[in-house]
This record gives C-alpha cells, sequence and structure tokens, in this order.
C-alpha cells in the first residue's frame, strides 16, 4: 500500500515518500522533476515469467540449481530523485514509479556428503535485469554471491564453518553509487543436552563476520548510514520442549 499511497516521511530509509496515487503538488518540497506513472486505476503489474527447477535428492550427491525469467509490465520501485533540505532536516526524496522491465537469474546448490557425519555445500546467486526502452538500470538490485559451507553433526554436537563472496555491484541506476564486493565468514558450534524423553536444551556459538570486513548491503536505502555489524560473537541456549 506503501508503493500507492504514501505522502510523507519514511524514517527507516531517511526520506520523503510519494506514492503513485499523489500528486507532486502535494509534496514538502518544490520542484519535484519526475513523470509519473498511471494512477491507480489504470495501473496493474502484469508478470510473464518461466521458471526450470534441476533437481536431485538422495546419495552422496545432493543439488538444487533454479533458472528464471521475468517480463514485467507495470513494475512498481522507488526512484531517487535528489537530496533535499527543510528546517535543517536532510533527507532523500522518492517517488514510486513503473516500468517495463526483465529480470533473469541464476541461484541455486550443489551438496555432497563426504561421510555420516561431515557435508560441503557450495551455494551461489545471481540475478540480472533491464529496463525497456530506457538507457537506466534498476536501483538496489542483489549483486551475485557465490560461496562454500562444511557441515558437521554427530550426536549432541552439530557446527559449520560458512564463506562466501559477495561480488561487487557496478550496475547501478544512474542516481545510484557503486558498491564494492566483500567476503564473509561465518561459523556456529552447538552441543544439544537431552532433558527427558520430549525436551532438549542447546547452547550454541555464532560468530558472524569473522573476517571483519567493511560491507555495504547494495539493496539497503541507507547503505552507506548502515553497513553491515563487523566482527561479532554471540552465546546463547535454545529450549525445545
Amino acid at each position: 500500500m506503501r508503493e500507492l499511497f504514501a505522502n510523507g516521511v519514511n524514517l527507516a530509509t531517511n526520506s520523503f515518500e510519494l506514492g503513485l496515487t499523489q500528486s507532486p503538488a502535494d509534496f514538502l518540497f518544490e520542484d519535484f522533476p519526475i513523470d509519473f506513472a498511471p494512477s491507480m486505476p489504470d495501473l496493474m503489474e502484469k508478470t510473464n515469467a518461466v521458471n526450470l527447477t534441476f533437481r536431485k535428492a538422495g546419495g552422496s550427491l545432493e543439488f538444487e540449481v533454479g533458472l528464471f525469467y521475468q517480463n514485467i509490465s507495470d513494475y512498481v520501485f522507488a526512484r531517487f530523485i535528489q537530496s533535499n533540505s527543510q528546517n535543517g532536516v536532510r533527507a532523500n526524496m522518492l517517488a514510486y514509479n513503473a516500468a517495463d522491465v526483465e529480470f533473469s537469474g541464476i541461484d541455486g546448490q550443489v551438496s555432497f556428503r563426504l561421510d555420516t557425519a561431515s557435508q560441503v555445500t557450495v551455494f551461489g546467486d545471481y540475478v540480472d535485469t533491464n529496463i525497456k526502452n530506457n538507457d537506466d538500470n534498476l536501483p538496489r538490485i542483489s549483486p551475485g554471491r557465490l560461496g562454500a559451507r562444511y557441515g558437521y553433526a554427530a550426536g549432541p554436537l552439530s557446527g559449520d564453518v560458512e564463506y562466501y563472496h559477495t561480488f561487487e555491484q557496478d550496475k547501478v541506476a544512474s542516481y545510484e553509487t557503486r558498491t564494492p564486493g566483500y567476503d564473509m565468514l561465518n561459523a556456529t558450534l552447538s552441543y544439544r543436552f537431552d532433558i527427558g524423553q520430549t525436551k532438549t536444551v542447546e547452547v550454541y556459538m555464532r560468530g558472524t563476520n569473522l573476517l571483519n570486513q567493511l560491507a555495504f548491503v547494495h539493496t539497503s536505502f541507507v547503505k552507506d548510514q548502515s553497513p553491515l555489524r563487523g566482527r561479532s560473537v554471540a552465546i546463547g541456549m535454545r529450549h525445545a520442549f
């Protein structure tokens, strides 16, 4: 509903937003330079899609890989217009509009079981977009990612180590900045205590961003103000009953 009726402040994105049904004259700033998409009665997003999934289950080797293509008419997205300030407050100006676009991509994972207790998994995803009849790119599109995970589980002890690389996103909208790639290393170790026949307590330790990388999320409206958390370790307990 925000895409249709937004007209004001959104603290989560540090922006002033204007929906498809609103008039530029109602906005808080003057000189709002945008041509709007059709109003609500005329606007309907339509999608023609093809999805192919290849899957193998059972045995030491398992995989699931998906390919997709989507042709979308009147795809609605928030377009950055400009930064401005009023009464000493600076914020971005965003307006929802629509365009005919194409999405295509691949995602999946391949797992190989080394023995009854351990397994190695390679995973990744990538998406490409295109705005028809326009030289610009869609904003806030996820960059490609490729990684691997080792998992171990034997009796009450389990754990995993995961590494992945998020690639640079340099196919950006004219009003965006590129986002550099980064490496992410995470690890978890846990031990389960059985209490009676139906209750368990699991104690775990989870480390994230162990390489302490400065990483920015390209899909975020406030990526530069709010990077991913640096190196952190959490210790906790879960109780199942």
